[in-house]
């Protein structure tokens, strides 16, 4: 049997981290809320890849996924109006006459019915939503793009322009 002898510098480091140890372990067991460096490192890495599937599994609710499903299908529908559109724009324009088509009930040329001026109402929606989404998208760019700008220049000089700036949005 071959005894190790060590450096008494080498027993010093062996003791000292030993005890280093053992206090971490009696304070993590009998102070309460008392946290280990290492595990607080590993925890915070966990909890990151936890709150990323935290919040798309509330994504997935049924109704979460109805919603997203028709809002993709009006924006679909709005961006190819023209090819689900059996009428061209200029046809579901308001006449000055009611039409002989006018209050019409479903049927195959017309799927929702015809209005009082005998204009598809199908088409009419078709034609509508892509009307809304194009209104939409110029006030949506226009406050993301302000916001960007403004939380910029905030970020980058911070202070008394910070706050200044922080007033100027919260009125």
């Amino acid at each position: 049997m071959t005894q190790i002898y060590l450096k008494d510098s080498e027993k010093e480091e062996i003791k000292a981290t030993f005890r280093e140890k053992i206090t971490t372990r009696l304070k993590f067991y009998l102070i309460p809320g008392y946290r280990v460096p290492e595990f607080s490192e590993m925890e915070f890495e966990i909890g990151k890849v936890k709150s990323k599937r935290k919040l798309f599994r509330r994504f997935l609710t049924p109704l979460t996924i109805l919603g997203f499903m028709l809002i993709l299908f009006i924006v679909v529908l709005a961006i190819y109006a023209p090819w689900f559109s059996t009428f061209p724009l200029q046809e579901i324009t308001p006449p000055e006459y009611p039409g002989t088509l006018s209050f019409q009930p479903p049927s195959i040329d017309h799927p929702l019915g015809t209005t009082k001026y005998g204009y598809d109402i199908l088409a009419r929606l078709i034609w509508g939503a892509r009307t809304v989404i194009q209104a939409a998208f110029i006030p949506v760019f226009i406050s993301i793009s302000g916001g960007v700008i403004l939380g910029t220049i905030s970020a980058y000089f911070g202070g008394w322009v910070d706050s200044l700036l922080m007033r100027f949005c919260d009125v």
